[in-house]
Parts: C-alpha cells; structure tokens; sequence
C-alpha cells in the first residue's frame, strides 16, 4: 500500500502546498491506478491478511485546516474516495497552532527579513545563536519557532510577530469545525490523532507525551469522530521516539504514520509519501497526454 500525505491544498498560495486545481485531477489518476481505501478498509485487510502493497493507496491530510472541508473533502465526495484526516484537538479550545501562525507569517514577509528580526530580539534578550544556514532562511526560522528555543522565547517572539504583522489569531479562519468534521464522517471521511498543541514528540517527556496524546485520544472519542478499535495517529513534524511507541501502545492506539523511513511491518510506524513526490507525478502524465 502507498500513503500520500497532504497538509494544504489550496490556489493562490506563497506556502509550501499541493495545488488544488491539480487535486481533481490528482484524485482521477489515482482511482484509475490504484482502489482509494479508507482507514476501515485497510483494517479490515489487516484482519483477513490480504495482500494489499501493490493494489491500494490511502490519501491523509495534517493539521484539520479549513482548506481540507472546503477544497479536499468535496472533490473525495464527488469521486466516492475517503480521507483520513489528523486532527489537532486544542484548536477547538480556540487555540491557533503555532504553525499556522509561523505559516502565516512565512506567506506575507520574507524568510531573510523574518530570521533578521528574529535574531535581532533574541540579541536584546541576551539569547545567542549562530545563524551557520543563511542559505535556507525559512528552515532556520522555522526550526527556532518550532523547537530550539525555550519555549517561553517562542511565545513571546511569536506575539511579537502576530502584532507587528497584523496576523489572525481567529481559530474560524483556520480549522474546520466539530460539525463540518461530523459531516464528513457521515460521508466516509476517517479522522486520527495529531496531539493536543501539535509538538515534535521526540523532545518531550513521556509524560508530556501521554498528556498530549490522551488529551487529543479523548476528545475525539467524545465527540465520536473515531472508533476504540481503530486509533491511528499521525506524528507531528514525522517525530517520535520509543517512548511515543510504548505510550501508543497502552493506549490501544493501532496504527501509527511517519514521514518516509524503512520499510517495516510495525503497525506504528507505516510510511509516508510527501504529496511532492505526487504531484509531480500526475504532472507529467498531464502533459503527456496532451503531447
């Protein structure tokens, strides 16, 4: 089996995305190539051991953005395909995740400008750190907004910037909601876990991981957008340790996607295409055929 993972599919976007007026046709040239199955379908292959590698592809989608409703989920609907989508669960306590604003921030200024003033402020608060990647602006900004910096650094850079550029901290212009979620689950749309705030799991404590995964495990069961017997989760930013691993498993968490890595038979640990790799793809049938 192949597993594409999507984050936004939208037009008329500066961010890394997969461009929605190739999504359509994106979803053509996979229901031709492959059978398109949902997360209960591939359970249910899992549970009669059938030979599933080379015959099927599950399309998910990161982050429970609204682009997903409004752009993906018609288009699946329309060629009678699933999803399974990683919901973040904070965002319904009106929660902005943090990389959606670095995100933002990224779409309207320049990488090169925000790193400058990034490390500007972090000079007048005494925090040193080398820039040794001036070619790639945006990793580095991203990497000290995600991760490296303490996390009461990030907090207060990131209202820094949230006021200084005039960014949304409106949860509606981001996520879709419990009953756009409920909608589509009616229409064979599967949901999974993503965390509660969206951290890089691997750099957590074991209990700030279970908190962050129970928290996130709960509220979906509450609201019935997924079942006991099959809880998958997405890792956030592809990350994980062994920790993760043994947490998923007293949870009764099933199935477990990561970004790339060896092949595996772990249930916790099933690979993931970039959509990248996709999108290129159905281009250059495109333009084959139109040769």
């Amino acid at each position: 089996m192949i597993v594409y993972m999507f984050h936004y599919v939208k037009t008329d976007f500066n961010y890394y995305h997969y461009d929605l007026n190739l999504f359509e046709e994106t979803i053509k040239y996979l229901s031709k190539k492959f059978k398109i199955i949902s997360l209960k379908e591939y359970d249910n292959f899992n549970k009669n051991k059938c030979e599933i590698k080379d015959k099927c592809v599950m399309l998910t989608f990161d982050d429970g953005t609204l682009d997903h409703y409004k752009n993906v989920y018609p288009i699946l609907k329309k060629y009678g395909c699933s999803g399974l989508f990683f919901i973040p669960s904070s965002v319904f306590n009106k929660k902005v995740l943090d990389i959606q604003i670095i995100h933002q921030l990224l779409l309207k200024i320049d990488a090169k400008i925000l790193l400058k003033e990034l490390l500007i402020e972090l000079k007048k608060n005494n925090i040193n750190f080398e820039n040794n990647c001036e070619e790639n602006s945006e990793a580095v900004f991203k990497q000290l907004m995600q991760y490296k910096l303490k996390y009461e650094y990030r907090k207060k850079m990131l209202a820094y910037f949230i006021n200084k550029y005039n960014i949304s901290t409106c949860v509606e212009d981001y996520y879709m909601n419990i009953e756009q979620l409920k909608e589509m689950k009616k229409h064979n749309m599967f949901f999974g876990i993503h965390t509660d705030t969206h951290p890089r799991l691997d750099i957590l404590t074991k209990d700030e991981q279970l908190k962050e995964i129970k928290n996130n495990k709960k509220y979906l069961l509450e609201n019935n957008l997924i079942e006991k017997s099959i809880i998958s989760i997405a890792y956030p930013f592809g990350k994980y340790n062994e920790e993760t691993l043994d947490i998923l498993k007293k949870e009764h968490i099933k199935y477990g996607f990561r970004i790339g890595g060896k092949e595996s038979n772990n249930s916790l640990l099933i690979n993931r295409i970039d959509c990248k790799n996709l999108s290129e793809e159905v281009n250059e049938k495109i333009y084959t055929n139109r040769k």
